[in-house]
């Protein structure tokens, strides 16, 4: 991180316009005085003069606690809570937990069973990696809507179907937790970032 440059906002920020057109032009393989490296410094620019809070030599920690015109506690929040959300939802648990439902409730090998975890873990990349085409056709919000009743459903599903105890029962519990595992790698995984 020493050899690393500061970022063109931190430098527009306080003033070191000629740094920031040198790092923005480095950023995109231009000359400073290109027209998209002008543009470029002048939207960081404008977001500056936006923020309420140019000409100092940066952004307060206050303004993070605030709801001025910029929103930044909102968007704190927001960010934070989904954040939180994500990690608390079970993810890790139904990762950790499906080759043993295998193993024990449905009498797979465990050889069996690790191979279907890890059948698991590609269906999970495979579904993190139609998020990135999802994400800003439908929207964050109704991605966040829908990836929540998925996921809920499926652990109803999951849950409904180990009461009996039995085998075939178990089964059905499996594939709830693949179309939670589905669910989450399309909606909540990609979505707080």
């Amino acid at each position: 991180m020493i050899w690393l440059p500061e970022s063109p906002r931190w430098l527009l920020t306080r003033g070191r316009l000629a740094e920031g057109e040198a790092v923005i032009a480095a950023l995109r393989g231009l000359e400073t005085d290109s027209k998209e490296c002008q543009l470029q410094k002048q939207i960081i620019l404008d977001s500056i003069a936006a923020s309420g809070y140019a000409g100092r030599k940066g952004t307060p920690l206050k303004a993070v606690f605030t709801n001025g015109k910029t929103q930044h506690f909102r968007r704190m929040m927001l960010g934070v809570s989904s954040q939180f959300m994500q990690q608390v939802g079970g993810c890790n648990a139904v990762i950790y937990y499906f080759p043993i439902l295998f193993e024990r409730s449905i009498n797979q090998p465990h050889n069996t069973a690790l191979l279907l975890g890890g059948v698991n873990m590609v269906v999970y990349a495979v579904f993190a990696t139609a998020s990135w085409f999802l994400i800003e056709r439908a929207g964050r919000r109704k991605l966040f809507l829908w990836g929540t009743a998925g996921q809920g459903l499926s652990m109803v599903l999951v849950f409904s179907c180990l009461i009996p105890g039995t085998e075939a029962a178990a089964k059905g519990a499996a594939v709830g937790l693949f179309t939670y595992i589905a669910s989450f790698g399309a909606t909540w995984l990609p979505l707080p970032w």
